[in-house]
């Protein structure tokens, strides 16, 4: 019998390299993924796609994973996007017989990988490799990016601490940039 692997948001970029990765290797395995847009290119390499709500509507999208895993009763259970992370930690609290199948740590880790922020804190304190990252909007923010400044220069990304996607992406390339980023309160910014 084959393996069932879901996977959340399949036609995101990283469900599609999933994809990519498996091509020719996914013989043993039923892939089922789900999408909230019902064209996204190349989805429907998988054996069975489901067509969900956006993950933004919370409640709503959490309830239509819990339907479908009822139903597919998957092996493995891999989300493909930062937001789909927490929510599944939410989910699995509502799946105890199936927890072991989440590929996702406790909600508390989750809502430390979705912050940029947060997460270049956790690298720091366990030795890991990260960008250097400088929150916006603080008292210290505008001294730490000076600092980045002299030791890297321009450009920097600004990036939303907690967006996805690539979207709300700013590169900054002047100080007058700089200054009107820094004053941002949901920014984070890293060299580049």
């Amino acid at each position: 019998m084959k393996k069932k692997i879901l996977f959340t948001s399949i036609g995101s970029l990283v469900g599609q390299n999933i994809l990519d990765s498996l091509q020719g290797r996914s013989e043993g395995l039923n892939l089922i993924g789900t999408n909230s847009i019902a064209n996204a290119a190349n989805n429907f390499r998988c054996n069975k796609v489901y067509l969900v709500t956006e993950a933004k509507n919370t409640e709503k999208y959490i309830n239509e994973l819990k339907q479908i895993i009822t139903e597919e009763n998957p092996d493995l259970i891999i989300p493909t996007r930062d937001i789909d992370i927490v929510l599944l930690a939410q989910l699995r609290k509502k799946c105890p017989e199936i927890y072991d199948r989440f590929l996702i740590g406790s909600e508390s880790f989750c809502h430390i990988l979705e912050d940029k922020v947060l997460s270049y804190k956790f690298a720091q304190k366990y030795d890991l490799p990260f960008a250097p990252t400088v929150m916006c909007g603080t008292s210290e923010a505008e001294s730490l990016v000076n600092q980045m400044l002299s030791k890297y220069g321009f450009p920097f990304i600004a990036k939303p601490v907690r967006g996805y996607g690539s979207r709300g992406i700013w590169i900054v390339t002047t100080k007058k940039q700089l200054n009107l980023i820094l004053k941002e309160q949901d920014y984070a910014i890293q060299p580049f």
